[in-house]
C-alpha cells in the first residue's frame, strides 16, 4: 500500500510540473484576456496559405497604426474556402498591446487551449511515471539478486 501512495505522490508532483509547463507553452491566459478585455474590430485578409494548416493572414488598424496577424478561419468568420483576399473579417485585439490579436472570437480558442493544458497535466505525468515504475522494478530486482519480471 505504501508504494502506491508514493507513486500517487510522485504522479501528483509530476502533474503539478506538467501543469506549469502546459501553461507556459500554451498560455491560455492570453486568450482569456482577449476574450474578456479584447476589442472587436474589422480586419482584412491579406493572404491565405492552404498548405500551411490553412493559415489566414490579416491586417487591422488601431488608432491610425496598421497591425497584422495570422490565424484560422471560423470563430465568427467564414470557413477557409469561403474567405477571399481583401475580405473583411472579425478581429479581436488587446487594447493595452494592440499588436496582440486573434482572428475571430477568442473565447473558443481559450477553451481549446485550456483543454490542452488539462491534457498535458494528466497525460504527461502518466507517460513519465510508467517507464520510471518499470525501471524501478528492474533496479530493485538487480539489487536483491533476484531477477524481477517487468510484468510481475
Amino acid at each position: 500500500m505504501k508504494k502506491y501512495l508514493i507513486l500517487i505522490a510522485i504522479w501528483l508532483f509530476l502533474a503539478a510540473i506538467s501543469a506549469v509547463i502546459g501553461f507556459l507553452i500554451i498560455n491560455p491566459m492570453a486568450d482569456s484576456r482577449l476574450s474578456d478585455d479584447g476589442v472587436m474590430t474589422k480586419g482584412r485578409v491579406t493572404k491565405k496559405e492552404p498548405e500551411n494548416h490553412r493559415t489566414i493572414y490579416y491586417s487591422y488598424e488601431v488608432l491610425g497604426h496598421t497591425y497584422s496577424g495570422m490565424g484560422s478561419s471560423r470563430n465568427g468568420n467564414p470557413d477557409f474556402e469561403d474567405i477571399s483576399i481583401g475580405q473583411e473579417v472579425i478581429v479581436f485585439y488587446d487594447p493595452q498591446t494592440p499588436e496582440i490579436s486573434y482572428l475571430g472570437y477568442p473565447k473558443h480558442h481559450f477553451q481549446v487551449n485550456l483543454v490542452g493544458v488539462v491534457f498535458i497535466t494528466l497525460v504527461l505525468p502518466t507517460f513519465m511515471l510508467v517507464p520510471l515504475y518499470f525501471i524501478h522494478k528492474v533496479v530493485v530486482g538487480a539489487r536483491s539478486g533476484q531477477p524481477k519480471h517487468i510484468g510481475a
